[in-house]
């Protein structure tokens, strides 16, 4: 039910008549147009109302001079018009129907609202009554709220004609048609409802140690002092601007490739600029005279490079000297390159230069030394530019902390030199250089941490300052930085030459948590400090590589076609890229046409082989992300002698990113992926954001160079796999049948929310599919009768597996559900209702159910049974007590019970037993069991149908080793009467090891190897089938298998040295877990992680260990490969 007041307003208009000789009342509307409730009153003359489509006209009065026949409209005999609409009753929100129209006697009277009420196969269904208020005719629309936008076709007059024998008319709207039904529904019409989207509910542990900083000064002011700060000596702040500075010699400097600084971008590749701008000032020697410029067209053609002597300005005069102040150096591209020609490399033909060009590189002419230092860089139209215009494009302003770090936009850019940021500076003069501050209290921070440079081999004294509790401070002993000890109880050493982050720990160096403050002193040489900051460190879970939904997958390309189809330059009618659902495809360097980029086997590869200069391949596809999936996944490997690492692309125009920079989890490497193909193949799974990719866009620019080949067998975009609603058996708590609209203003507003259904089955979460604004202020308790629990604000709500909301989880424009776990959150599992309190909000609930995750399904295959026949009826309705052994014949390691049982269940207590009764668990009374999905089972306290109530064993206390029951039963009652039919105990599914479709026997003639009395034994165990290229190696054995050892034999009959059970690694990648027991066992030995190879046909047993235990029995020798990880991927994308 939504909620909105509804509006009738059954009272006629009171209308005013003025006295005449003749009146006249008519209504005149024309197709796509409203009229409702217009008066006209005349004398001697025509009274008409009519409106324009959309607009409501009320209460006008016109006195025109004509005169016209009287009319009367005539009543025809409706009882109600039943207005059907094609959405649920979830989509309705807001709206309502808004109604007019006329009695008999042709007056108008009020508008009013409606809201639909009952809902059918078709849709929402709004009732309006006519036979019970006169109305001769009816107009309606479908809008939101009281505002005129309407949500359906408006109707200007519904057909009286059309009504049924019961007085009724049935008339079918269509959501975004103009014309109408009556009657019965329209055929093929869809039932509009509601996308729910949902929140993940995934927790990705980060990985590494977090930390928790306090930033103490950052040096970004314009003088050294400041609050609490003193300095003395030769302490000053550097340029107040972030600037590359750059030290060329005769050495450094010089070449393309180490230049002072290059970058290469798109913006000036066909001319758009005619200005290159670098701001840009020398010392320390340098002059323009010593400086070169090379210019870069592509990289099918050698630099042009040319003396700064020969670089003109606008109006074609040389460029200045350099001084010590910042000059705008403006470079016109045109004019310095007309006449030249970009030399062509092998294979393509030379270009004659002009403004187009891709990149540069600022190069010392190798004679000389000095300094550099640059402001900006940037193209521009304007030749008496004083700074970055709004037109101009900013190549490099140099705010960051490493020069060659990705900036949007550019494809490369870097620098021999390095960024001077807004540092301290302190140096050795004609007295020592000190800079303190004591005002920073320390708390429960452990560590300083200060970002530093100096020169190698460099030190400086730290002295700590304290707070003496007595508003004052005291100064502790002065240490060499070098000397102080760090985190890990280590000295910090000297100064490494470029900036360092230095941790100096308060226990280890006997600091104390009164520090707060330190004075720093330079005695000799200099250093910059960066930044000052207090430090803790905790650890965190392991990073965890993402789990992908294979039934969300969006591929870019599959590369299915037998010829690549880049073409050298941008062509939109390429075929190739439209028969395969993209809009170009090129290679800038052409090399496909030069046989280093090709299809094979349907896999894009690239081919270093010959010649290890760059590939270049960008495509773009019809299927892009548009924002929507967080990873890009590469299947791909390498071959003849190809390397990951050389691999880089771009998303869009975004940064250019290479390999070692791609990131699957925080600090954690999308290459240690564990998808990996028993064929070779990888799926390298990228965040885009976290990896520093442009997360929405239609084009790939991919690189690759060096050696070998790189292989990719499809490209395609990824969401995180979550736990999805078992929506099916959902119990729907709420009592609306729509759309509840919640909205509050600044002022506290406080709501109910009644739950028809109080979670009878016990299911875990509480579900609501909602969406709107202010979800900061929303919060909510659930009650039980006066006892209600805390309230719960978003962050306070826990998903599944404890994951925990954040507000940019929901949105105004899409609804979410918010699963909340109750027993995880603290809420109440039975709530017969909701408080919720909101301020500043609008919250759309369309509905609130209770629901379990779709959970794997239990195998059920009985491990053991307990079936009476007949049933046992245990009768405690006399003696108040009865026991019961329930025997399972046999011991079994279960996870669950499952009870099948009537009567009245809730003196019902047992304790589980194991074979020789050594174990007895605690006796567990049934409302304190706990099922499969994690929270109290839910029963029927007394029935007379039988019952099924499953068990987790292990979540309830009771063990998973089971033999039997000591169940108890009655309570002194006179219903103390049970029926059991059935018990037995079940577990989870189980895992296979490896693929079974690729298991082959390797020696199957079972033999006992016995060195209980020789203490050693050699066997030789020959396969008649070598591995060809099986990963494990499973032996079937009972007995001790800790003196077992064996030596492989390989194909070329090397062998590898002897391997002891604990030398080998099993299917997880840990050592090998293997029993001591006189018991069967499986040991699955992965042979990679091993050491030991996959191509093996033979093994020098060796067995024994001067143990009277020494016995085990060889049952076979098998081989398999594990089960492929990316078969479920492989599926999705139609492989």
């Amino acid at each position: 039910m939504k909620k909105l007041t509804l509006l009738f307003l059954a009272a006629f208009l009171a209308i005013g008549i003025i006295a005449c000789t003749e009146t006249t009342t008519t209504a005149a509307t024309t197709a796509g147009t409203t009229t409702q409730g217009t008066t006209v009153t005349t004398t001697g003359g025509t009274t008409t109302g009519g409106t324009t489509a959309g607009t409501t006209t009320t209460n006008t009065t016109t006195q025109p001079t004509t005169t016209t026949t009287t009319t009367t409209t005539e009543a025809i005999d409706v009882e109600n018009v039943y207005i059907h609409f094609n959405v649920s009753m979830l989509a309705v929100e807001l709206l309502n129907v808004k109604c007019w129209g006329q009695d008999a006697g042709g007056t108008w009277l009020a508008d009013y609202y409606i809201d639909f009420t009952e809902e059918d196969a078709y849709g929402v269904v709004a009732i309006v009554p006519i036979g019970t208020n006169g109305r001769a005719n009816l107009g309606f629309g479908i809008i939101p709220g009281m505002t005129w936008e309407p949500a359906a076709p408006q109707i200007d007059s519904v057909d009286f004609t059309e009504v049924d024998e019961n007085g009724d008319i049935h008339i079918y709207v269509v959501k975004g048609e103009s014309t109408v039904s009556y009657g019965t529904a329209p055929e093929g019409v869809e039932k509009l409802g509601i996308n729910v989207d949902y929140i993940p509910n995934i927790v990705i542990s980060q990985g590494g140690d977090a930390e928790v900083s306090l930033l103490i000064d950052e040096f970004d002011r314009n003088a050294v002092t400041a609050d609490g700060v003193t300095y003395s000596g030769n302490v000053t702040l550097t340029e107040r601007m972030t600037h590359l500075r750059v030290d060329y010699t005769d050495t450094v400097g010089i070449t393309a490739d180490a230049a002072i600084y290059k970058a290469a971008m798109p913006n000036n590749s066909q001319g758009q600029f005619a200005y290159l701008a670098l701001v840009m000032k020398g010392s320390n020697g340098a002059s323009i005279n010593e400086l070169k410029l090379a210019f870069r067209f592509d990289d099918n053609h050698e630099l042009i490079t040319l003396p700064f002597a020969d670089l003109l300005d606008p109006d074609l005069e040389a460029l200045p000297e350099l001084t010590g102040e910042y000059q705008i150096y403006i470079i016109n591209i045109p004019d310095t390159l007309d006449g030249l020609t970009f030399t062509a490399k092998s294979g393509y033909t030379d270009v004659a230069a002009g403004g187009s060009i891709v990149g540069f590189h600022l190069l010392a002419d190798g004679i000389n030394a000095g300094t550099v230092e640059i402001q900006s860089i940037y193209y521009t139209n304007d030749a008496v530019t004083v700074g970055v215009g709004e037109n101009d494009f900013v190549i490099d302003d140099f705010q960051r902390v490493d020069v060659g770090a990705a900036v949007a936009g550019i494809w490369w850019h870097d620098s021999i030199g390095g960024i001077v940021g807004l540092w301290l500076e302190l140096a050795d003069g004609t007295e020592d250089a000190v800079y303190a501050f004591d005002n920073a209290p320390i708390g429960d921070y452990q560590n300083v941490a200060i970002r530093i440079r100096g020169v190698i081999g460099g030190d400086l004294l730290i002295r700590p300052v304290f707070d003496d509790g007595l508003g004052g401070t005291t100064l502790g002993a002065s240490v060499l930085l070098s000397a102080l000890l760090n985190p890990e109880n280590t000295a910090i050493g000297m100064l490494a030459g470029g900036f360092q982050t230095v941790l100096v720990n308060l226990a280890n160096n006997s600091w104390g948590d009164t520090l707060c403050g330190l004075s720093i002193t330079v005695e000799t040489g200099a250093v910059s400090i960066d930044w000052i900051q207090y430090k803790s460190f905790f650890a965190v879970e392991a990073a965890t590589y993402p789990s992908l939904a294979s039934d969300d997958l969006v591929v870019f390309d599959g590369f299915d076609r037998a010829t690549l189809g880049a073409t050298a330059a941008y062509d939109p009618t390429n075929p190739v890229a439209l028969a395969n659902g993209l809009y170009y495809i090129i290679s800038y360097t052409n090399s496909e046409a030069l046989g280093k980029l090709y299809t094979e086997e349907n896999a894009l590869v690239f081919d270093c082989t010959a010649n290890a200069d760059y590939i270049n391949f960008v495509e773009a596809s019809q299927t892009g992300n548009l924002g929507t999936h967080p990873y890009i996944v590469f299947k791909m490997k390498t071959d003849e002698g190809g390397s990951f690492a050389d691999f880089r692309f771009q998303t869009g125009s975004g940064n250019v990113v290479w390999a070692n920079q791609f990131y699957a989890a925080p600090d954690l490497s999308s290459f240690a992926s564990p998808y990996v193909s028993n064929d070779g193949w990888t799926y390298v799974v990228i965040d885009l954001a976290l990896s520093g990719f442009l997360t929405s866009f239609e084009e790939l620019t991919m690189y690759y160079s060096g050696s070998g080949r790189l292989l990719i067998d499809s490209i395609f975009f990824a969401n995180d796999d979550y736990p999805r609603l078992d929506l099916e058996n959902r119990t729907v708590a709420d009592v609306s049948t729509g759309t509840q609209v919640f909205t509050a203003g600044a002022e506290y507003q406080y709501n109910y929310i009644d739950l028809e259904a109080t979670n009878p089955l016990n299911q875990r979460y509480m579900v609501f599919v909602l969406k709107g604004t202010g979800f900061a202020n929303f919060r909510f308790a659930t009650h039980i009768g006066d006892v209600n629990s805390d309230v719960k604000f978003i962050a306070d709500l826990k998903g599944v597996n404890g994951f925990t909301y954040s507000l940019d989880d929901f949105a105004a424009d899409g609804y979410r559900y918010l699963i909340v776990d109750l027993l995880a959150s603290g809420l109440q599992l039975n709530p017969e209702g909701l408080h919720l309190h909101l301020n500043d909000a609008q919250i759309f609930i369309a509905e609130i159910f209770f629901a379990d995750v779709v959970a794997t399904p239990i195998d059920p295959t009985e491990l053991g049974v307990y079936q009476p026949d007949p049933e046992t009826v245990i009768d405690g309705s006399a003696s108040g007590y009865v026991y019961t052994y329930v025997n399972f014949d046999g011991v079994s390691a279960a996870d669950y019970l499952v009870m099948v049982v009537k009567g009245d269940l809730t003196s019902i207590r047992f304790a589980t037993i194991n074979d020789d009764e050594s174990v007895v668990s605690n006796v567990v009374w049934i409302h304190e069991l706990i099922g499969p999905n994690g929270v109290k089972i839910a029963y029927q306290p007394t029935s007379t149908e039988y019952q099924t109530i499953i068990v987790d064993l292990a979540a309830s206390g009771l063990g998973t080793e089971v033999s039997a029951l000591h169940f108890h039963y009655g309570n002194d009652s006179a219903t103390d009467v049970l029926t059991i039919q059935k018990m037995s105990l079940l577990a989870k599914p189980a895992v296979p090891l490896y693929d079974e479709s690729t298991l082959v026997t390797l020696h199957a003639p079972e033999q006992t190897i016995d060195a209980m009395a020789t203490e050693y034994t050699y066997t030789y165990f020959g396969f008649a089938t070598p591995l060809l290229g099986q990963r494990y190696l499973i032996l079937n054995v009972t007995g001790d298998a800790t003196a077992l050892r064996f030596e492989a034999i390989k194909a070329n009959d090397s062998t590898v040295a002897v391997k002891w059970l604990w030398d080998l690694k099993g299917i997880d990648g840990n050592a090998l877990v293997y029993s001591t027991e006189l018991t069967p066992q499986t040991l699955v030995i992965d042979l990679v992680a091993s050491g030991i190879g996959t191509d093996i046909k033979a093994l020098h047993f060796h067995y024994g260990n001067a143990s009277s235990t020494d016995l085990i029995i060889v049952h076979s020798f098998q081989a398999a490969n594990p089960i492929d990880p990316t078969l479920l991927f492989a599926a999705a994308i139609g492989e």
